[in-house]
């Protein structure tokens, strides 16, 4: 350990530089994923071992196959083959079983051409059958009438009476079925020349009139043999050079489909971009991406020589190893860098597979062309300028087949392979051969038709993975991501992208301060075309109108294209997301973070793309492993610490939640963004109350724990949270925004936000049996005293309680109620009556039977609510569509107009209360339309106002009119109500007729009825499907 301590300030000051600290981890994490795709990393070192035993299979087959063919044999002394008799028809090939005939001759009748054949048909060692023709016209007749039926004729040659000489006809082609192999010239040619010599020879003795003629014909016997010249191996083409291509390409094919397919997939699952929210730098991407593929290709590169040793391949032992093992290692380089290229241009895993594939096909199409010479020979080479050589060589395979092709030839027969020195001199393309310098074969291997050495093919393969792998990063950035952001083609071109000090000195807050001044003082300003319209001065409280000119400014000015550039882009096309934005440079720089690709975004977004399984990494990334304790962390993560060692995937909701919280948290950032830290995961159903609403999100006590990290970790920070729990925001907020149509609402503190935007105090009021006592009312206006808990007795106490609010406080019923329970809500007008209403409720508790009095403010739930409906109506108003169309229990429609919350039926005269909600999207909805009693005063004042035939005042409960203060709702709907049809009626719902809703686009034609616009008329185009307790919003905030 004294001998590493010396090393520990080289280490501390090398770690100071983020991008090492990154690019160590980013390296780590690749190995991490290879361990963890085990089976895939060993396939990548196995395959090869595979393919090339399936090689060494074909080459044996090949080399058995070959065995008797001495053309790929040294034949010093060859032997002498003899000559047998005339085959029968039958053992033709072509002909089988069929009648045929073997052999035909003309002229006949010809006395001595007729017995020599004769006796070539008799001293035949298999019977044969001979057949005559006047002439050669009759023999082509008879065989272009008979095809395949004659296996040879002899045409016999006069001169005069003399017989000068014969011709033999047989069929040339060379013959190969099912593995057989029929030579025409051993076949049949060469048996029927020497039999016909032999029996000339017989005939001419047996004429000469010499003594014992007859015996000396018989004696003559004439034995023929075939034997070829002497000749060293005559085939120079390497069948396993040829064979071993291809095969090794397969095998590294399954490292290049991997490799692509991981790339491809952090993508797709949004870790990179995480890990570039977090602070990564693409240099220390970039690097750990290429690093490991170094690492990968050096150890696939010599398992591959080692196998084709193990294996003794020929060209594996009589070639230099540095030549085979720089041949595999730079084509896999070249490929990987090939692989990230393709990458940039892919979002999806699926598609990368797919292409992997294809690209093998092709690879393995165009390697076959290469083996055929095209285009590394003479003939091709110069091909239309080169063009062709230059499109086959930016690809790595085909050089591949190059190089083995080169390999195998120069160790075929006796040539005893090349070395590390004969890389490129071995390769010379001379056509005269009188101009070929003489060599020995034995000694050194040269190819006088080569036209790329292996030397040039190593050059050719360093500069595609170096031109592959800047390409690569060029386009990964202005290729749009999958967030629809990229950079300028030109980025490199800025020098904010290559010193970070740059980008530091034109990304400071005075160019936007002059930017402010200059709009403040009547100048558009740099960049203030680009602000959108104004937001009207009555939608905004002063709050918002003091920080809207400085945030806009901050995120919509820009310095220049620097990664330091504080920039508002638009992502995606079109209207596809028209609102979302990338912000750059709000944090500091940390020293060290200069050079190529500095990091861009210095905050950390909770994300649930939590890929490692140690911490340590995260603090890396951020920059930390020397700032922070570590200690710090296991206090965030102390309810995580017995599942510390378990795999982030396997962790359930709401443990990813509070890791994401925590990694957040790290490296001490000043500016951390949480998006819905709590909310988002899972549907909890929560059932008090007697309520079947859900709410999503972690369980109670894991939510009030992140609750906890979020409010330890505010000194010092600023943290933006994004949430659609009010709860979570009252609580955690400092200060809460609240965003409604797309637009900044308010913002303030909970308690402003209630004050100024909320519907006043709720006054919440328990009611059971009274104590015995006097009360200071008749006992018949408001209850008896001792009287027993009967429901009878808590309902005329409920019923006292209710005329007491309406006569000391005005207000007419319970905006909630239950059994004994009741919700009232008193509005801002009633609030200087309040103090003293709540003393005379306290005298008359007891005899009123109130057991429990609670007040407070609105919730911010009501004040969210208050503010959407607000923006709702305005968005109704400005489209035309003011109404919706809710379908009542009984089946029948009614038209109330948006944000009402009291409305009167124009048929019957019943009263609704409408409760009205957002859903998941934030528009309004109705959330339920309750009839209120004939005698209440709300219906009674409704009827009045019908009656009168003036319009309905619009104030909901709590005193604020859904347009704004002195607004008017429209008049109590118009359109007459829909009589159920008798399956509603009996009370089946099969499908309830279309309803038509104004803020649908002006649809209408309903399926089995007349759709109705919003004045009354029926309105052209389909209407969407309706049932019983669907109500959607009336303005479709997609729209």
């Amino acid at each position: 350990m004294a001998r590493l301590s010396c090393f520990d300030p080289v280490l501390d000051f090398l770690f100071r530089f983020r991008p090492v600290q990154q690019f160590i981890v980013l390296y780590k994490k690749n190995a991490l994923v290879a361990w963890r795709n085990r089976r895939a990393t060993a396939l990548r070192i196995i395959a090869p071992f595979l393919f090339l035993l399936l090689a060494l299979l074909i080459d044996r087959a090949l080399q058995a196959n070959d065995s008797n063919n001495t053309d790929f044999q040294n034949v010093p002394n060859p032997t002498a083959s003899p000559i047998g008799g005339i085959p029968k028809c039958t053992e033709d090939i072509f002909i089988g079983n069929r009648a045929c005939i073997e052999v035909l001759y003309q002229p006949s009748p010809n006395p001595m051409i007729d017995a020599i054949m004769s006796n070539v048909k008799k001293n035949n060692p298999v019977a044969i059958t001979v057949q005559g023709f006047p002439n050669r016209t009759a023999i082509q007749t008879y065989l272009y009438d008979n095809p395949d039926t004659v296996i040879s004729a002899v045409h016999f040659e006069f001169t005069g009476s003399t017989l000068e000489g014969f011709i033999l006809q047989t069929n040339t082609t060379t013959k190969y079925f099912k593995g057989t192999f029929q030579n025409p010239n051993t076949f049949v040619q060469l048996p029927l020349q020497s039999a016909v010599h032999r029996e000339i020879a017989r005939y001419q003795i047996a004429n000469s009139g010499v003594s014992n003629a007859t015996g000396l014909a018989a004696a003559l016997n004439l034995e023929t043999s075939l034997k070829e010249f002497a000749h060293p191996t005559i085939a120079t083409v390497s069948v396993l050079g040829q064979v071993l291509g291809p095969f090794v390409f397969a095998a590294c094919m399954f490292s290049f489909v991997i490799q692509i397919s991981t790339v491809v997939a952090e993508k797709e699952l949004g870790l990179k971009q995480a890990l570039r929210t977090m602070g990564m730098s693409d240099t220390a991407y970039w690097s750990s991406w290429g690093l490991w593929e170094v690492t990968l290709a050096f150890v696939v590169a010599n398992s591959i020589c080692i196998y084709g040793l193990i294996l003794q391949f020929d060209l594996f032992l009589h070639n230099n190893y540095g030549l085979l093992f720089f041949l595999f290692f730079l084509f896999q380089l070249a490929m990987s860098s090939l692989a990230l290229l393709l990458a940039a241009f892919i979002r999806r895993t699926q598609v990368a597979v797919y292409l992997g594939f294809t690209i093998f096909i092709v690879g393995w199409i165009m390697q076959t062309v290469v083996l055929f010479g095209v285009p590394y020979t003479p003939d091709y080479y110069k091909t239309a300028g080169s063009a062709v050589t230059i499109i086959f060589s930016l690809l790595p395979w085909d050089l591949l087949a190059k190089g083995f092709q080169d390999l195998g030839a120069a160790t075929v027969g006796t040539n005893p392979g090349l070395d590390w020195t004969d890389r490129s001199r071995y390769c010379q393309n001379i056509a005269n051969p009188d101009d070929q310098p003489p060599y020995n074969p034995r000694q050194e291997y040269r190819s006088y038709e080569c036209v790329m050495s292996l030397n040039t093919i190593y050059g050719i393969f360093i500069a595609l993975w170096l031109g592959y792998f800047v390409l690569a990063v060029y386009f990964d950035n202005i290729v749009p991501n999958e967030f629809g952001v990229s950079k300028p083609f030109y980025y490199f071109l800025d020098p904010g992208y290559w010193f970070a000090s740059w980008g530091r000195k034109h990304n400071s807050l005075k160019a936007v301060e002059r930017s402010l001044q200059q709009q403040a003082g009547g100048g558009r300003g740099f960049g203030s075309a680009r602000l959108p319209p104004p937001i009207p001065p009555g939608q905004l409280d002063e709050d918002v109108k003091a920080e809207e000119d400085k945030i806009q400014a901050l995120l919509q000015h820009r310095t220049g294209a620097g990664s330091g550039a504080m920039a508002l882009q638009s992502v995606g096309t079109g209207g596809a997301r028209p609102n979302a934005v990338e912000v750059y440079g709000l944090t500091k720089l940390y020293k060290g973070s200069s050079g190529c690709c500095g990091s861009t975004l210095k905050c950390c977004s909770c994300c649930d793309c939590c890929s490692c399984e140690k911490t340590d990494d995260f603090w890396a990334i951020k920059g930390s492993w020397f700032s922070i304790e570590q200690g710090q962390l296991f206090c965030l993560l102390v309810k995580l610490t017995y599942a510390a060692g378990q795999r982030a995937g396997s962790y359930s909701g709401g443990m990813k939640r509070r890791l994401s919280v925590a990694i957040a948290l790290l490296g001490d950032p000043r500016i951390v963004y949480l998006d819905e830290p709590t909310t988002g995961m899972e549907t909890v159903a929560l059932g008090a109350g007697g309520g079947d609403e859900p709410t999503t999100g972690m369980d109670p006590i894991s939510r009030r724990y992140v609750w906890d990290i979020i409010q330890e970790a505010k000194p010092g920070r600023a943290i933006v949270l994004t949430t659609h729990s009010m709860e979570e925001a009252d609580i955690l907020g400092d200060r809460i925004a609240i965003m409604a149509r797309g637009k900044l609402r308010c913002i303030g503190t909970s308690l402003r936000l209630k004050q100024r935007f909320g519907s006043g105090y709720t006054l919440a009021v328990s009611v059971t049996a009274a104590a015995s006592g006097q009360s200071a009312y008749p006992v018949s206006q408001y209850g008896a005293d001792g009287e027993p808990s009967t429901p009878a007795v808590i309902e005329r106490r409920v019923a006292g309680v209710k005329r007491f609010f309406a006569e000391r406080l005005g207000l007419a019923a319970p905006v909630e109620e239950s059994k004994a329970y009741m919700v009232y809500r008193v509005d801002r007008d009633r609030e200087p009556q309040l103090n003293g209403f709540l003393k005379e409720l306290e005298a008359h508790r007891d005899t009123l039977g109130i057991t429990d009095v609670q007040l407070s403010l609105t919730s911010l739930e009501e004040v969210f609510l208050n503010i959407a409906r607000a923006a709702e109506v305005e968005a109704a108003a400005s489209s035309g569509n003011t109404e919706v169309t809710h379908v009542l229990d009984d089946g029948s429609r009614l038209k109330i107009p948006v944000g009402a919350e009291l409305v009167g039926h124009p048929t019957t005269g019943a009263a609704y209360r409408v409760r009205w909600g957002t859903d998941e999207a934030g528009r309004l909805i109705i959330m339920d339309c309750t009839e209120l009693p004939p005698g209440s005063p709300e219906a009674a004042g409704l009827q009045a106002a019908a009656a009168a035939g003036g319009q309905v005042m619009g104030v909901p409960a709590g005193g604020v009119p859904p347009t704004g203060p002195g607004a008017y709702v429209p008049p109590m709907p118009v359109a007459p109500p829909v009589a159920p049809s008798p399956a509603l009626a009996a009370g089946h719902f099969p499908g309830h007729p279309a309803v038509p809703m104004s803020g649908e686009h002006g649809i209408g034609g309903a399926v089995g009825g007349n759709g109705l616009s919003p004045g009354g008329a029926p309105s052209p185009g389909g209407t969407p499907a309706m049932y019983p307790g669907y109500n959607p919003s009336p303005v479709d905030s997609r729209n």
